[in-house]
């Protein structure tokens, strides 16, 4: 009614209102655009897209899952007959993909540096011992990285070397190792009480080696974390998280592993 009184034109003085032209009514919304799919099994010729957006934060595994709940909900219990939901993309394989390689990169590489750690150092039992820093300073990072807001993917974890994180752990135990062998090899065998206070000698002998070490690597990933733009977003959560992992391992050294060196 608005509408039909607008003043189109005046003609001797009369108004021409927009009704008088012709009649206003409300017509259909017209189609934007036309959406059709092909896949080996049907044509979708006439349809209609929907994209289902992830959160930010959101564990992509635990919402996929959901989506696929809901729409096998719709499609059975909710939707008329011929209206069907029909996936095209889906990122289940990309997520699970991706932890799969995540997974068997971190695996294989505590792995192999638990084999190097074997054949080199020459003591199995000592081997082991180190070996157990992997995981726990892995946790550690886990930890930090979930209070520092960085997300656990191929880019935080994808570049973990795992012969940085040990190098502290590695520099005790030689230094235990060869202060009590030293001890051994006179002929006789350290008592309990003398074993304790030979590895206590022996890891203070070379804490402060095996910490200034690791701070020097520690120092090398600085100018990685002042990066800023695209390079920032692709090399600062690798930095952070090797950062947090090495300092985990260089605290297990010093704690850790002469204590359960006794």
């Amino acid at each position: 009614d608005d509408l039909g009184r607008i003043v189109v034109s005046t003609t001797s003085g009369v108004p021409v209102f927009l009704s008088d032209i012709g009649s206003l009514k409300y017509g259909n919304l017209e189609r934007k655009g036309v959406l059709g799919y092909t896949d080996r099994m049907r044509n979708y010729s006439e349809s209609l897209e929907g994209i289902v957006l992830l959160l930010k934060h959101e564990n992509p595994s635990q919402v996929l899952a959901g989506i696929h709940a809901a729409v096998d909900e719709l499609n059975h219990e909710m939707l008329p007959e011929g209206v069907h939901i029909h996936t095209f993309l889906d990122r289940t394989s990309l997520v699970d993909t991706t932890l799969s390689t995540v997974s068997h990169t971190l695996l294989m590489g505590m792995a192999l540096v638990i084999v190097v750690l074997i054949l080199f150092l020459g003591n199995w039992r000592g081997a082991l011992l180190v070996s157990v820093t992997i995981p726990v300073s892995l946790l550690i990072a886990f930890i930090l990285m979930y209070l520092t807001d960085i997300p656990a993917n191929l880019l935080s974890l994808g570049a973990i070397d795992f012969g940085i994180v040990v190098d502290g752990s590695i520099v005790i135990l030689e230094g235990i190792l060869a202060h009590i062998y030293g001890k051994q090899f006179r002929g006789r065998t350290l008592t309990r009480k003398e074993m304790d206070k030979e590895v206590e000698k022996g890891a203070s002998g070379v804490a402060r080696s095996a910490t200034f070490a690791v701070l020097i690597i520690l120092i090398v990933f600085f100018p990685i974390l002042t990066l800023n733009g695209i390079e920032g977003k692709y090399f600062t959560p690798m930095a952070k998280t090797l950062v947090f992992c090495i300092i985990g391992a260089l605290i297990l050294s010093l704690t850790y592993v002469p204590m359960i060196c006794l």
